[in-house]
């Protein structure tokens, strides 16, 4: 819910959790623009996931404004980091 969420305030970090499938919907919203930091830890990913999951966050044009990236625990691996490089 997106909408409310950021109505609610200055919303400018936020901590993913369990987000799964719903990746690229959250990276396309708009609203993420206005982060200045993103913490998505432990998303239980596979390997293959986890690059992907990786390379959407490198591609999410709306996270340009990224000071802060946490990317805990969701064993990206070389290839992820390969991904967000």
């Amino acid at each position: 819910h997106p909408d409310a969420l950021f109505a609610a305030g200055p919303v400018r970090h936020v901590h993913l959790l369990d987000v799964g499938t719903h990746l690229h919907e959250v990276l396309a919203s708009p609203h993420a623009g206005r982060l200045t930091g993103l913490t998505m830890f432990a998303q239980h990913f596979g390997p293959k996931q986890a690059k992907a999951a990786a390379r959407a966050v490198a591609d999410a044009r709306h996270l340009a404004g990224l000071r802060v990236l946490r990317l805990g625990r969701n064993r990206l691996g070389d290839a992820g980091a390969e991904a967000l490089a």
